[in-house]
Formats: structure tokens, C-alpha cells, sequence
């Protein structure tokens, strides 16, 4: 617990006179006893690597020597194996540590709060991220060093963006020691100009674009001070040091960005910088992304052919054939394995054989957009034109189509995983975007095509209302000082946002969200409860459309409920005020709907939070109340398996399922109860929270066992 509170402090934990002396010793204990503990455990090596993990992990918390940086997945997974030991045990303490494993993979942080800063969302970077243990540690250690910055180069399609990403994403949320933030910039797209195809700077072109770009970067937003420059921003670095992922860097010329900049004035910062590289570069610390491993292919290709509906199987029998032909390298062993769904995994590596790299790229494109039609290729098209998520009005403006085509274009590419969906702050409407992977390929398979001159001209005629930018920006350097000064103190972090919220200021909906958060994280919570729901409700009323402030209101509300439930029988809580609570929570996360659209988060935590008000209206044995909040929250978790991620936030999908197949059990469902029962396991395989739940579903509804494909589940030891 102490370590959860601050995993960045050395703990002392005094050893009581009969305690175990070790993880090991306990290992000593069941494996010499192994045939008390078989029935317990069911499988001796399983048991042995997740006490092993445990007491790795615990040894690197317990003597840091300032070069192990806990990540948020490796807290998962301690926190997984620990739940696994304990109920193996038949401990009750498990099911706390279940608890805290949903709440870390439903987006909650052991630390209070993540990093400030901007990334892209992660769909953007990458469809899927696999293994890479290696490669990972190796950047943990880089960040411990003294080293200012790294380049982490390899071949293209090696994964290089999807490294630092996930590295960048697993420091923001664990908050890593000395950094304010986190953030992104990309030296490198394609753009269309007069119907050719030309190579720019995505997000800076020049010294002041890269300076501007850098910023953006930091706080998380476009406003930038008028008089921004290189010492400006080096003076404002040295004030709130960040890690930054500067992705493509080969691409920037000595023109555009002087080298004495970037590798003298922005390294004598507490900046820390990761440069991604198809080229090693002299005088930078490297590391190469090397091809997958055969063990990470292996579970590359079983997960992608999963998602793309190729056969599975054979994709697996054919993973030498696999690597032959892309030389193990992601980008073109998920494009082999899109193109296998479409023409079969034999076809495909035949193919992949006769082109190899970029050109059978760019064939099993066009033969993929030859099989879907004429309205998705003109909606691939016209999305790949723009680096942002555009909603179907857009979409239907650039290209010329109707309204149902475009709806009809945009189903066909979802079903094939080419697009992804997305939210615009402000719009009700859904919006949608590809990752820049897919955006490239289609900028190159067409390059000739007379389509992205006119898409082009389309998309720039596209015009909207915008924020004086000196708006945007005073909000932006109010924020992030706030942030900064709560770091130290709530009394000063408070006053200094309440004394900025005068003159244009005063009724922005954003500095009204910041305040509400903040008074929803501190403790205790009765005490600030009232005030941080005027403050959100005020954001709310101005027009919020910002997820995250949504998030930070049901939050705050999920966690009353919880502590009535906790408290209940001490202060005489009443069912009904409980499940009104948990209403309540529900309703803040539709608020959030309706002003921001669908997401999966929104969607997630308002499925959630009705089928506890349906569970507390039964226990109050008003059942008919609590059958509408059943189907309620069946109808969100649907939404959320369909809305686009957050950056706030990611929910696993299989916690989805496990909501979906609480609610319809529910409802006393059942053909539904068994659609989504098989669609869990599709999806995650014999996981040990779909273990439990279908275990205890069986013993209480008979006809659940004539599921052939789970019955494997009852077969399997739950630990």
C-alpha cells in the first residue's frame, strides 16, 4: 500500500518474528508440500512464474537503485499475479486486488493523476502493440541515466513510432519522476499539392513551426504566445522539463532545423528526448528496433488474424512462410495479414513473395479497395486527405458522395479495420480518421490519382469558427500553472486559477472543469463535494465538451457511491440513496455524451454505473427498476464496443464483455447472455476473470454448459 501511495520512495517494511522470510521461502513451502497445494494452484509451473514476476518486481520496488521505472503495466500485472495467488488461496483479500487491477486497466492511476502534455491517440500510431520487453526496459534505463536524449532507429515497418509511443503512454500515466509532461510532434507527412505528391513537415516546417510544434506539445494545446520563440521556449523547458517524442527525425533538413539547436541548447534542459530514425545518427544514443522475435510474431499474427477474420490456423502454420516475406517487420506482417482475410493466407504470402516491402503494400491496397467498392475508395480517399478525424458531412463535402454512400463506404471500412472511429470536441456527430501508417500507404498506392487534387482543393475550401488564438492560449498557460503550483499546494493552485478567472476568462468552461477537478481529489472528499459539483456543473452549462472533465465528474461521483457502500451500516446509508448515487453517476456520464458524442469511455462508465444501480435496486428488492437499469447498461456497453477510444482513457475490451454479459444476465437473457459469453472469449481466450464469471454462470444456469467452445473453461484450474 505504501508503495502505491508514492512508487517513487523507498519503502521500509519492518518483518514480523514468524514471518514468511521471502517470496522464495513461500515458493519452498507450496512446491515441498505440492500435494496439499495442487488442488489450490492446479498447475505447479503457472504458479512458480507468477510468484517469480511478484517477487522480481517487489525487489525493484523494495531496492531501487534509481534505474527501475515502475511502469503502469508492470503494476498490472503484480497486481494480476497477486489476485491469482490470494484466490488461490481462497483469501478474500483477492478480490481487492481484483478491484484495483479493473480500475488501473479501466484507466484509473495509482498516482492521482497522469502527466500533463499532448499525445496522439493511439490508433493513430499503431493498430496493435506486441511484446518488445527488451526494447522497453532498454528506454526505462535510458530515462534513469543521466543521457539526455536517444534515437531509436531500425528499417521501416520496424515499429520505431509504436516503441516510443508506448513507452511515451506508459510514462505519462505513471507519472514519471522530475517531468511535468509528455508530448509528440511528427517531422514528417505526405500533402498534396496540384495533384502531386509532396513531402512536408507534418507539424513544423521551419524554426518557429518546430518551436510552435514543441509547445503544442507541452501543454497540450494550440494557443501560443505571440512573442514565442527558440529562448523562449528553452527558458519555459528549463522551467517544466517534459520527455518529448520527436517521430521521423530523419526527415528534418538542416534548413528547417538547425542541428546545434537540437542537439546543444534543447539537450541542456531537463528535457529528455526520444528521436525515432530510419537512419542511425553520430553523437545520440541509439537503439535499434530489431524484427520481431518468432515467440512476438507468432502472437502478432494470432491477434491480427483474429481482428481481420483470416483463419487463424493457418495463419499460424504459415508464420515461417510469414517471416520470409516480411522479415518479421509489423507494418508489413499486418498488412499481409489484411490482405490473407481478403484472398486467402496462401494467395497472399504468393503475392507478398512477388513484390515484397512497399509495392505489395500499395497491390493488396488497391485490390482491397477494388473489393469493397466505389463509395469506400472514394471515403479512404478523402479521410486520407486530412490529419485530423472529419464527421461524415465533411467527408461527403470532399468527395462529391451522399449521405448514404458515405455512411455506406464508412461501414464497409470499419468491418475491414481501414478506419478507426474518433470525436471532435464540440460535435455531436461521430467522427473517423485512419493511423498514419494507413494514410501514408494510401498517399503512395495513389499517387497518380487525379482524386487527391480535387479531395484536396475540397478539404481546404473547409472552414469553421476558431478561438483567438491569444484565448487559447492564456487558458492553456493557466491550466498548466495550476497544475504545476498543485504539485506543491492546493491553497495556491486554487487561489492562482479563481484570481486568473476574470475579464474573457471568467466563464471559460475549461478553467471551470480544472477547478472542479480539483476540488474532486482532495480529502476528504465530503468536505470539497459540493463545491467541486458547482464547479462541474458550471463547465457543463458554459458548454464543456472536453471528455476528460466528464471523466473527472462521474469519477468523483463513483467514488461516493462506493464509500456509502463502504459506510453504510456505520451511518445508516439507505439502498435507495446508494443506487440514487449511482444514478447520478450514469447521468454525468451522458451529459458527456450528449455534449461530446459517443465514446467508449463515457459509454463504458455509464453501463457501469447503471448495472450498480440495478444491483442495489434489487437488493432493495425493486425489481422492475432494476431490470431498467439492466437494459440501460446492456445498451451502453454496446455503444462502448463500438465508440472510439479516448486519450483520456482506454477500457479494455474484455471489460466491456464482462459488463455486457453481467447485464444480460441480468435481464435473464440468456441467447443474448450466450452471444456475448462466446464473443468474450473470441476475444481474449480462457482469461481468468471470463473463467470466473462463466463457472459461477454454469452452477447457477445449467443450460450454459452445452457452449462447446467454453467448456474448455470449466477445465482449466481458476487461480
Amino acid at each position: 500500500q505504501k508503495m502505491l501511495q508514492n512508487p517513487m520512495r523507498v519503502v521500509e517494511m519492518q518483518k514480523a518474528e514468524d514471518e514468511i522470510h521471502g517470496l522464495e521461502h513461500f515458493w519452498q513451502i507450496i512446491n515441498g508440500n505440492w500435494q496439499i497445494f495442487r488442488n489450490y494452484f492446479g498447475d505447479k509451473q503457472r504458479a512458480e512464474v507468477f510468484l517469480q514476476e511478484i517477487a522480481e518486481l517487489r525487489h525493484n520496488l523494495a531496492h531501487r537503485m534509481g534505474h527501475h521505472i515502475l511502469l503502469k503495466s508492470d503494476l498490472i500485472r503484480i497486481m494480476g499475479n497477486c489476485r491469482i495467488v490470494l484466490s488461490a488461496l481462497d483469501s478474500p483479500t483477492s478480490d481487492k486486488f481484483a478491484e484495483v487491477v479493473d480500475s488501473l486497466i479501466a484507466g484509473g492511476s495509482p498516482w492521482g493523476r497522469s502527466l500533463d502534455g499532448h499525445l496522439p491517440p493511439g490508433d493513430e500510431i499503431y493498430s496493435e502493440f506486441v511484446g518488445r520487453p527488451g526494447e522497453l526496459n532498454k528506454l526505462s534505463n535510458w530515462l534513469a541515466s543521466d543521457s539526455p536524449q536517444v534515437l531509436v532507429w531500425g528499417y521501416g515497418g520496424a515499429g520505431k513510432s509504436a516503441l516510443a509511443y508506448k513507452f511515451a503512454r506508459d510514462i505519462k500515466e505513471g507519472s514519471g519522476e522530475g517531468l511535468i509532461a509528455v508530448g509528440w510532434i511528427s517531422a514528417k507527412k505526405s500533402e498534396y499539392v496540384e495533384g502531386i505528391v509532396k513531402e512536408r513537415s507534418a507539424d513544423f516546417g521551419n524554426m518557429h513551426s518546430f518551436v510552435s510544434a514543441i509547445w503544442s506539445a507541452l501543454y497540450g494545446t494550440d494557443d501560443l504566445p505571440e512573442t514565442l520563440d527558440p529562448v523562449a521556449l528553452i527558458r519555459e523547458l528549463k522551467a517544466m522539463p517534459m520527455l518529448l517524442i520527436v517521430d521521423d527525425f530523419d526527415t528534418i533538413s538542416e534548413d528547417e532545423i538547425p542541428s546545434e539547436f537540437l542537439l546543444h541548447e534543447l539537450r541542456n534542459t531537463p528535457t529528455r528526448v526520444i528521436y525515432t530514425s530510419r537512419r542511425r545518427v553520430p553523437g545520440i544514443r541509439n537503439l535499434e528496433v530489431p524484427p520481431f522475435t518468432v515467440q512476438e510474431l507468432e502472437e502478432f499474427v494470432s491477434n491480427r488474424s483474429e481482428v481481420y477474420g483470416a483463419d487463424r490456423e493457418l495463419c499460424l502454420k504459415r508464420v515461417q512462410g510469414i517471416r520470409s516475406v516480411t522479415d518479421g517487420y509489423p507494418l508489413f506482417v499486418d498488412d499481409l495479414i489484411h490482405h490473407a482475410a481478403l484472398v486467402g493466407v496462401d494467395s497472399a504470402l504468393e503475392n507478398w513473395g512477388k513484390r515484397k516491402g512497399d509495392a505489395a503494400r500499395e497491390y493488396a491496397l488497391r485490390r482491397q479497395v477494388e473489393y469493397l467498392g466505389h463509395s469506400s475508395g472514394e471515403v479512404l480517399i478523402a479521410l486520407s486527405i486530412s490529419n485530423r478525424a472529419l464527421i461524415p458531412v465533411e467527408i461527403s463535402n470532399i468527395a462529391g458522395l451522399t449521405d448514404a454512400d458515405v455512411d455506406a463506404g464508412l461501414q464497409e471500412l470499419l468491418n475491414w479495420r481501414m478506419v478507426n472511429r474518433a470525436t471532435i470536441d464540440g460535435s455531436p456527430s461521430p467522427a473517423y480518421r485512419m493511423n498514419a501508417n494507413t494514410r501514408r500507404l494510401v498517399h503512395q498506392t495513389y499517387r497518380d490519382d487525379n482524386r487527391l487534387k480535387t479531395f484536396s482543393a475540397s478539404f481546404n475550401a473547409l472552414s469553421g469558427e476558431r478561438v483567438p488564438e491569444a484565448k487559447k492560449y492564456a487558458i492553456g498557460k493557466v491550466i498548466n500553472l495550476t497544475k504545476e503550483k498543485l504539485r506543491n499546494s492546493f491553497a495556491s493552485a486554487r487561489d492562482y486559477l479563481e484570481e486568473s478567472m476574470t475579464g474573457e476568462l471568467a466563464d471559460s468552461p475549461d478553467l471551470y472543469g480544472v477547478l472542479g477537478w480539483m476540488y474532486s481529489n482532495q480529502q476528504p472528499l465530503e468536505s470539497y463535494y459540493v463545491r467541486a459539483t458547482e464547479a462541474f456543473e458550471r463547465s457543463h452549462s458554459l458548454g464543456s465538451s472536453k471528455i476528460d472533465t466528464y471523466y473527472h465528474w462521474l469519477t468523483m461521483e463513483k467514488n461516493v457511491a462506493e464509500s456509502m457502500i463502504e459506510d453504510a451500516q456505520e451511518i445508516g446509508v439507505t439502498t435507495d440513496a446508494i443506487a440514487q448515487q449511482w444514478k447520478n453517476c450514469e447521468q454525468v456520464a451522458e451529459s458527456g455524451v450528449r455534449r461530446c458524442g459517443i465514446s467508449q469511455l463515457l459509454c463504458y462508465w455509464a453501463g457501469y454505473a447503471a448495472s450498480r444501480e440495478a444491483k442495489a435496486r434489487e437488493y432493495a428488492q425493486n425489481f422492475t427498476y432494476a431490470q431498467g437499469g439492466y437494459a440501460r447498461s446492456k445498451d451502453w456497453f454496446e455503444q462502448a464496443l463500438s465508440g472510439p477510444i479516448s486519450d483520456v482513457a482506454n477500457i479494455p475490451r474484455g471489460s466491456i464483455y464482462r459488463g455486457l454479459v453481467l447485464a444480460c444476465e441480468g435481464l435473464g437473457d440468456l441467447p443474448e447472455l450466450r452471444r456475448y459469453l462466446l464473443e468474450w472469449f473470441r476475444f481474449s481466450g480462457p482469461s481468468p476473470h471470463l473463467q470466473a464469471e462463466y463457472r459461477r454462470m454454469v452452477r447457477r444456469e445449467s443450460s450454459l454448459w452445452d457452449i462447446p467452445e467454453l467448456r474448455q473453461l470449466l477445465a482449466v484450474p481458476t487461480y
